[in-house]
């Protein structure tokens, strides 16, 4: 049986965040970076038995990292099982704060088909979330 780990190979994704939606497109790092607010990596973390978690981080040495209403995003993760991945997110806030999602588990799809999806829609999570957080706190 093949080790799907060695067959994935890791993607770099810029992000242009346009009024209440993101654009993510896979993006070359030696290209012009600067069109994008943020630029994520993505990587396996975890395969075994069909069952396969991804994790797509911030690139800090490539930009600022983003802050949506006081929330930095730390991960997004995908996990996995026969059915696909679910989402997730981590994210910190400004005092230092982590709050770690539950998994969005009717919303399963395949992240090795479609990453770039699969970032944009848990990227309107993370927005919905910073709003809602925002909004509470004022």
């Amino acid at each position: 049986m093949e080790d799907y780990r060695s067959n994935y190979k890791g993607k770099v994704f810029g992000i242009k965040r346009i009024g209440g939606f993101f654009a993510v497109e896979e993006a070359n790092l030696f290209g012009d970076l600067t069109k994008y607010d943020f630029i994520m990596k993505d990587r396996l973390t975890y395969s075994y038995n069909g069952n396969h978690n991804y994790c797509a981080e911030i690139m800090k040495e490539a930009c600022d990292e983003p802050v949506f209403n006081g929330w930095k995003i730390d991960n997004l993760y995908f996990y996995g099982n026969w059915y696909g991945q679910a989402p997730a997110f981590n994210l910190i806030n400004e005092n230092g704060e982590e709050y770690h999602s539950d998994q969005f588990t009717q919303e399963r799809n395949w992240y090795d088909k479609q990453p770039e999806v699969m970032i944009r829609e848990t990227l309107l999570k993370v927005l919905k979330f910073t709003e809602q957080n925002n909004r509470e706190n004022q």
